[in-house]
């Protein structure tokens, strides 16, 4: 039977995700020249979000991306899985005669958290960084994910072939008196919600522009770096529009497991938003909601509870973003 008094460490597998590189002498050229983040940004310690635009700005894909610690010109892409084909082959479509290379990487990627924050399970080097910091060893990419309080949580992707006999005990030398205790995935795609991390998926792509689900606010839109597509449209938004629909987050304790990504929110009768990306707990805890919605719908000015799917649907529980959502100066 497992130590009651052993500290615990959450773990899944996040199939969800996949991870392709980018490669070649004029890889930070061409990432630069797609995306909305500034890749100069992007390092083998600190790793960037950013979004993908088509020409009228609609988000075709996220990703986060950090630099490989032993080729500079090689960069990691972590996105979701189900959109991955279709963005490499469009990507692909862009590089001409720039020395890129693209290819998908056969990785294993997991989230990892525990509640207890004094733990040590992930590198040391990680300790008191910020969210994103990197810690690249041993064909291991350690990143360090926001959390709450007296959390820690991390994204780890193993360059392993064999990723079948996953043995978590195996990850870190010092782990003998760590239990590790196998979660379903759905609780670290609530946990990215709970931080507002929007994510974009086949569901809801070419949805939304960058700060519709808030990548203005979490730093992963430059608009000092330069053009890429749907740049126009982005910028205008910015600097001449004034912003009226955001990302927020909702729970219900409600029976929600038949509506997915894309189902409306609804305000009384009308339609006032749209889930960007969904939790469904198992066991019966739940489900979290990112949602992007116009400003007046959670602003209490109404008074109107907001449902999910249908104006007699569950009743949702709003709270606002662990950021401010104010206009980014950059």
């Amino acid at each position: 039977m497992p130590n009651s008094s052993s500290p615990e460490v959450n773990y899944a597998r996040l199939d969800d995700f996949s991870v392709f590189k980018s490669s070649g002498a004029d890889a930070l050229e061409f990432l630069q020249n797609q995306f909305t983040q500034d890749i100069t940004l992007v390092t083998p310690d600190q790793a960037q979000l950013s979004a993908w635009c088509n020409a009228k700005g609609r988000s075709l894909a996220s990703f986060l991306i950090w630099q490989d610690a032993e080729a500079s010109d090689s960069y990691y892409l972590l996105i979701k899985k189900d959109i991955l084909e279709p963005t490499l082959k469009r990507l692909k479509m862009f590089v001409f005669r720039n020395k890129v290379e693209l290819e998908e990487l056969n990785v294993l990627v997991l989230g990892l958290w525990s509640e207890d924050k004094g733990l040590q399970y992930a590198p040391e080097a990680l300790g008191g960084k910020t969210s994103f910091a990197v810690h690249q060893q041993n064909e291991q990419h350690w990143i360090r994910f926001p959390a709450r309080g007296s959390e820690q949580r991390y994204l780890l992707v193993l360059n392993s072939q064999n990723t079948a006999k996953f043995n978590p005990q195996e990850l870190r030398p010092d782990s003998s008196g760590i239990e590790y205790i196998s979660a379903d995935a759905a609780y670290w795609t609530a946990l990215d919600i709970i931080h507002a991390i929007a994510w974009v998926e086949l569901a809801n792509r070419e949805e939304f522009i960058p700060q519709s689900i808030n990548y203005d606010a979490i730093g992963a839109v430059n608009f000092k770096k330069g053009c890429f597509p749907g740049q126009e449209v982005v910028a205008r938004s910015h600097y001449r529009g004034t912003l009226k629909r955001r990302s927020y987050i909702a729970y219900t304790g409600q029976d929600a497991a038949d509506i997915n990504v894309g189902a409306d929110i609804y305000q009384g009768d009308r339609p006032t938003g749209q889930v960007v990306n969904i939790a469904h707990l198992p066991d019966n805890k739940g489900t979290w909601i990112l949602f992007e919605t116009r400003l007046e719908a959670v602003d209490g000015s109404t008074g109107e509870i907001l449902c999910l799917g249908a104006e007699d649907g569950p009743e949702l529980t709003v709270q606002a973003p662990p950021y401010p959502l104010e206009k980014p100066e950059n």
